[in-house]
């Protein structure tokens, strides 16, 4: 539905002026709406969630308050201004953003409340409107640390489950969780099929989502950086651009320099980024030959050293990096040396500090035992999540 068209510039004038008068019936309040908001160094970016064809309305002010509304509401906000109104899609979400001047509102705390309208119920009738309470978000200031998280490998980091089974809360834009896309040169809300893919079709889902989730949880702002190619190894292999080592100065060279690009794009921003934890899915390649998985154990504990003295090295980490390290499920008869390369995945994340091993062996997989379904995707994101949590050093 356009929001342009008659009936809802109808609906917005009914609503604001209804909120202008102070109307106030007697009618119960209905459901409580889901607003999430975010407020970074040059846009304010909020997520209403409700059933489709609801129309969202959403105020925004800078101090709370009150202020009645049909229906026996209250709306949470001193001098309500509306700052925008949607329609929720086929997705149950409605988006709002604005942006303004990097520095310009450095500090300011925004207020925001969403209304959700059922039409063609009229305002003050029982349930046709659903608010969401207040949400306050605080635009960073000049220096304000933000955390940063890597997640890398190869096809099973980028995920091969099918996005339209995906769970309602992680469809749409999730402001809090910003993703790096590479070529827009900036972080956005991470979104299936905007944002999330390195190399594979839209339609494909990842770890991201509910990796992402499980960072920011119900108030942090995160920030993520995904590289993923398939078919990749971390021992020697023949060829150009399909090694992870770091001496080998291919795939890990291209990681460090996206990762590069993203910091700099947050301290152009007035941020400093710091990499709070490193996640990785590999290791499928390396399971299929003798000479790479009698390495692997070495050539792991190599490689996450070299990452994280080299974040240190460019500024972006303080101290070692917690690192997380998936472990190889029960893949299919062709990876002969799936068990020894899971073994080694485990011992190093036993010996090294701040590393820990999550074991993937128990998530649903595709017909081809190779990769996981989106079931498996979901389920590893939010272990990753919940192991980081866990490290000692790692964030809470």
């Amino acid at each position: 539905m356009d929001i342009r068209s008659t009936a809802v510039g109808r609906w917005i004038r009914s609503l604001a002026w209804a909120l202008a008068a102070g109307l106030g019936a007697t009618a119960g309040c209905g459901a409580q709406a889901a607003l999430d908001v975010v407020a970074v160094p040059d846009r304010f970016e909020a997520r209403v969630d409700g059933k489709p064809g609801q129309v969202a309305f959403l105020f925004v002010g800078f101090a709370p308050g009150s202020q009645p509304l049909p229906g026996g509401h209250d709306l949470g906000l001193a001098a309500p201004a509306l700052l925008g109104a949607a329609v929720v899609d086929a997705r149950g979400v409605a988006s709002f953003a604005v942006g303004f001047p990097v520095g310009a509102l450095a500090g300011a705390t925004v207020f925001a409340e969403a209304v959700l309208w059922q039409p063609p119920l009229s305002l003050d009738a029982p349930g046709a409107l659903q608010l969401s309470g207040t949400r306050a978000a605080t635009v960073p200031v000049v220096g304000k640390v933000v955390d940063v998280f890597v997640l890398f490998g190869q096809s099973n980091a980028e995920g091969a489950g099918d996005g339209s089974t995906l769970p309602r809360r992680l469809l749409g834009p999730q402001p809090r969780a910003r993703i790096w896309s590479d070529p827009l040169g900036q972080f956005q809300a991470i979104e299936h099929g905007v944002n999330t893919r390195s190399y594979t079709p839209a339609g494909f889902g990842g770890p991201e989502l509910s990796l992402a989730a499980g960072l920011a949880g119900h108030e942090r702002t995160v920030y993520l950086i995904k590289f993923a190619w398939p078919a990749t190894a971390l021992g020697f292999t023949a060829g150009p651009w399909n090694e992870w080592g770091a001496s080998a100065q291919e795939l890990y060279a291209i990681m460090q320099f996206r990762l590069g690009s993203a910091c700099a794009a947050l301290r152009a921003q007035g941020q400093e980024p710091r990499v709070r934890g490193i996640f990785m899915m590999q290791g499928e390649s390396d399971a299929l030959q003798a000479s790479l998985a009698n390495t692997y154990r070495q050539n792991l504990a190599e490689l996450i050293h070299a990452f994280r003295e080299d974040l240190v090295v460019a500024g972006n980490a303080v101290a070692a990096v917690p690192f997380v390290v998936g472990g190889l499920p029960d893949l299919h008869a062709g990876f002969t040396f799936t068990a020894q390369v899971r073994a080694a995945q485990a011992a190093v994340a036993a010996a090294l500090p701040g590393c820990a091993f999550v074991d993937t062996r128990r998530y649903s997989m595709l017909p081809d035992r190779a990769h996981f379904d989106m079931g498996g995707c979901i389920s590893m994101g939010s272990d990753f999540a919940a192991a980081l949590h866990a490290l000692a050093d790692g964030p809470r």
